[in-house]
């Protein structure tokens, strides 16, 4: 796996709560839809969204398993648990460099060489790695 390859996988950690959120307020709006729709008694549209609300139930657990699968790769190859808690806090979490720096007491130079080092050390422990499945 390269460097860029690396970095995207674990950019991509950043974009999975968004996309729960996003899929869970759907399938909660698609739910209200299909009460509506029984109580109007339209076999039809109930069908209808129903096919929908499947798919966005698919692709909720296609997400979470990809979001599991990338906090895997970091846990597995993290160099150490303060470079994996770094890692998950920048990048899972989206805290800032002196969020994370703040909360281990730290420098946010110290966080921001430390996350480098650590993407290095990823990359390095994963070259490996085929890069896909995310």
């Amino acid at each position: 796996m390269t460097l860029n390859e690396v970095k995207y996988r674990i950019e991509a950690l950043k974009w999975y709560p968004v996309h729960i959120r996003w899929l869970q307020e759907k399938i909660a709006e698609k739910e209200k839809q299909i009460q509506s729709a029984k109580k109007c008694g339209d076999d039809y549209i109930v069908n209808g969204i129903e096919l929908l609300l499947d798919f966005y139930r698919e692709r909720l657990q296609q997400i979470i398993s990809a979001q599991e699968t990338g906090l895997n790769f970091l846990r597995q190859y993290a160099d150490n648990e303060t470079d994996y808690e770094i890692l998950i806090m920048h990048f899972a979490e989206g805290k800032t460099y002196m969020q994370v720096a703040d909360q281990l007491y730290y420098s946010e130079r110290t966080i921001n060489m430390k996350v480098s080092k650590a993407i290095k050390v990823l990359t390095e422990n994963a070259k490996d790695v085929e890069s896909f499945p995310y």
